[in-house]
């Protein structure tokens, strides 16, 4: 096998780095890529196999992710895509989509721009949006020294668990928590961390 391959089951993915962003930051991840190659296996179970087998979308560099383009991609998860963006809004939160070569597919990127003390420019991105059929992805990397204060989130239940058995990404001292979004239900904690991430600078 290729050194740069997923094994899930029956199984085999040659993936690219950026899709190996999206597997290792998902909540099922169960291991680190100490780089861009490596092996990583995933757990038997229905939830991750729906999730790996499911299709990233937006792969063509030269058609943009306008309004129809997104509309068109998301389906049913269009209209929580647009509320979290109406939701952004009052956080002075850019949404900047580009187009990443190495993961042959476009993604935004949620900036927060601000001037520091000393009147130099300074920006945060508060979080990584992919999208996949039917769905998007959000994740939020914080930094390890923040957990605690993350753990205080007014979160639900089930996402400080995730919070909590979150994995520090490799040498780098962060924590990713991800979200698949189909629902607007699912927004409220979305927007909290997202807005937590823009205070931490």
């Amino acid at each position: 096998m290729g050194a740069n391959t997923i094994h899930f089951m029956q199984i085999t993915y040659v993936v690219s780095k950026n899709m190996q962003v999206f597997l290792q930051h998902s909540r099922h991840y169960v291991g680190i890529l100490s780089s861009r190659h490596g092996t990583l296996t995933l757990p038997a179970n229905d939830k991750t196999e729906r999730e790996i087998m499911s299709e990233q979308l937006l792969r063509n560099p030269d058609i943009e992710p306008t309004d129809e383009v997104l509309h068109n991609a998301l389906g049913k998860a269009y209209p929580p895509y647009v509320s979290f963006l109406e939701s952004l809004a009052p956080l002075e939160i850019e949404n900047v989509w580009r187009y990443y070569p190495d993961g042959s597919a476009w993604l935004t990127k949620g900036l927060y721009r601000w001037t520091g003390p000393r009147g130099g420019k300074k920006e945060t991105t508060t979080y990584w949006l992919g999208v996949w059929e039917d769905a998007f992805r959000v994740t939020v990397y914080f930094p390890m020294k923040h957990r605690e204060t993350v753990l205080e989130a007014p979160v639900s239940a089930v996402t400080l668990q995730m919070i909590a058995d979150a994995q520090q990404l490799g040498k780098l001292k962060f924590f990713p928590v991800q979200f698949e979004v189909t629902s607007k239900k699912q927004l409220t904690d979305i927007i909290a961390l997202v807005k937590l991430r823009k205070e931490l600078g």
